[in-house]
């Protein structure tokens, strides 16, 4: 039997716990099939012992290897298509599960491996020690087993991998799986793995992506919401009209930057029509500096946007265009008493000057007028 210790101690990455460490043996089998959909993932929790209230996880690829050189931090042969960049996920699952109490063995075709803490002389410290020995068990492929898990652990897990579920409602995009039950809303999750939450119901769909079309952290652990909004505008939603207008409808992040991208004048002129529904056939939004402009104007009762996915698909509307232009014509001009004064005074002065004759002096006119504006510049139409 040989062993490759791996200078990894049992207290690296003290925060994760059961989830974390599936997680990435998922996430690993996934990416095999991804790279060669002959070699199926496939994913059982069997041996469920009621009375310990433990189980064990089977994770299997038809024609996987793991090759003794991935032992290696920073090493990695996923691409960029691939969750996982780093190469390092499943070392650190192995190391969590073994520090957790579990039994993590690994049939890689002809080996076997087993992993375990041993103390190193040299640095004195527990370190993270692979042992290899030939395979006893008739094996194809790879199979990762891990013994001892809490049955509790699986109502996590389903909550966290969509495969766990063989039915779910979903709307396919481009690069997305549209999740439309409540359960999923504001939740993102990368090739049915749990990636991320947000509060307080930023978005009102779940969303699964494809493996390479949206940007997470370096532990696959977060997502940033404007980078979700951004990448969600560049398609909508759904090809499904109905569900881009209901977004942008409840004004949710979801639909933010569709119009970003998209020039849509059908589903723009949904959302106007919808928002004169709701507030009135004389109502409608205006830009902030526009408000005082058009508040003026008899007949009509113009309201401020709000900022978001409506606000941007009205503003894009046709229908908004042509209205916000005929309520234009029914501007009226209202000009300031001192305006109206010296607009007068500028015409009429070679006037005064030029005919009349039986004034020797007429400079006295054109001072008294010119009094008459100083005095008027605080006079106003109210």
């Amino acid at each position: 039997m040989s062993q490759i210790q791996l200078t990894l101690s049992e207290n690296y990455v003290k925060s994760w716990d059961y989830w974390e460490a599936v997680r990435e043996l998922l996430q690993n089998g996934l990416d095999q099939e991804i790279r060669d959909n002959t070699n199926v993932f496939s994913f059982e929790a069997k041996d469920i012992n009621s009375d310990l209230g433990l189980c064990t996880l089977y994770f299997h690829n038809k024609y996987g290897k793991l090759d003794p050189g991935s032992l290696v931090m920073g090493y990695s042969d996923k691409d960029e298509n691939q969750v996982g960049q780093f190469g390092e996920g499943y070392k650190l699952a192995l190391l969590v599960l073994t520090r957790l109490g579990v039994k993590v063995t690994i049939h890689n075709q002809t080996d076997a491996w087993g992993v375990v803490f041993k103390q190193s002389r040299k640095l004195k410290t527990r370190l993270l020690t692979i042992t290899m020995e030939k395979n006893t068990l008739s094996n194809n492929g790879l199979t990762i087993i891990v013994e001892g898990v809490p049955i509790s652990f699986l109502d996590e897990l389903k909550d966290k991998w969509i495969g766990m579920h063989d039915m779910y409602k979903k709307v396919v995009n481009r690069n997305f799986e549209l999740l439309t039950e409540k359960e999923y809303q504001s939740k993102v999750f990368v090739n049915g793995l749990f990636v991320h939450e947000f509060p307080n119901e930023e978005f009102i769909y779940g969303y699964n992506f494809k493996p390479g079309q949206i940007e997470l952290d370096r532990d696959r652990r977060s997502v940033d919401s404007f980078n979700l909004a951004y990448t969600i505008g560049k398609t909508g939603v759904s090809p499904d009209r109905t569900f881009n207008f209901n977004a942008i409808k409840k004004n949710a992040r979801d639909m933010e930057y569709y119009f970003s991208h998209n020039t849509d004048n059908d589903l723009a002129d949904m959302v106007f029509d919808d928002y004169q529904k709701e507030f009135g056939e004389d109502t409608f939004p205006v830009e902030y500096c526009e408000y005082e402009e058009f508040k003026k104007i008899p007949g009509y009762k113009p309201q401020m946007f709000d900022s978001g996915a409506r606000a941007q698909a009205i503003i894009n509307s046709p229908k908004y265009q042509t209205f916000v232009d005929e309520v234009r014509k029914h501007k009226i001009i209202v000009r300031e008493p001192y305006e109206v004064l010296q607009e007068f005074y500028q015409k009429h002065l070679k006037y005064y000057t030029e005919n009349f004759e039986s004034i020797n002096d007429p400079t006295f006119i054109i001072e008294a007028f010119q009094e008459i504006l100083d005095q008027s510049e605080n006079w106003s139409n109210s």
